[in-house]
């Protein structure tokens, strides 16, 4: 594949929250959304990772927003994400993911979250090879460390699945996964 096809790629589908099913990530999004102050995304010392229910913590992710390279930095990496991704990205710059594919998608979700501070829930497929697929929903919400400051945190939430139906069959929208990368 040639460079220019491969920028044009689709390498992901944002969904609205309320197209998708996924139990863990709805219950997330409804936490969110408890603690938001009017119109404005909730304040990170408002909101805890003590919040949410035990099981998805070690699926949540949540990122520093910089605007330095990489956009950001990684605060929290969970145990269930680094076993999904293949290592530990606490303390590192979203532009560290690895494939580069990853790390150039990834910094495209969190920009949108940012610029339109609400949560979106972003669908993916991982794997680089055919034998090698893996698979994501990952829930993203805004936050701000201060009613008055821009979007300086996103806090995310992931779903993985080894196939495809894993997660088309928990989202209410057209999609195949497996249309979002071809090797």
């Amino acid at each position: 594949m040639n460079a220019s096809a491969f920028e044009e790629q689709i390498r992901f589908r944002r969904l609205e929250v309320t197209e998708m099913r996924i139990g863990e990530l709805i219950d997330a999004v409804a936490v969110w959304q408890s603690k938001c102050i009017g119109e404005k995304v909730p304040l990170w010392g408002d909101l805890h990772f003590l919040d949410f229910n035990s099981t998805i913590l070690p699926r949540m992710m949540l990122i520093d927003i910089d605007n330095g390279p990489g956009f950001g930095c990684y605060r929290y990496w969970g145990s269930a994400v680094a076993s999904a991704d293949g290592r530990d990205m606490t303390g590192r710059r979203i532009s560290e993911l690895a494939p580069p594919r990853h790390a150039q998608y990834s910094e495209e979700q969190y920009r949108w979250i940012a610029a339109n501070a609400r949560p979106a829930v972003f669908v993916a497929c991982l794997g680089e090879k055919s034998w090698d697929r893996n698979y994501e929903a990952v829930l993203r919400m805004p936050c701000r460390s201060a009613l008055d400051s821009d979007i300086d945190r996103v806090l995310s939430v992931g779903h993985y699945a080894d196939d495809a139906k894993g997660i088309e069959d928990f989202i209410d929208a057209a999609i195949r996964l497996d249309d979002l990368f071809n090797p």
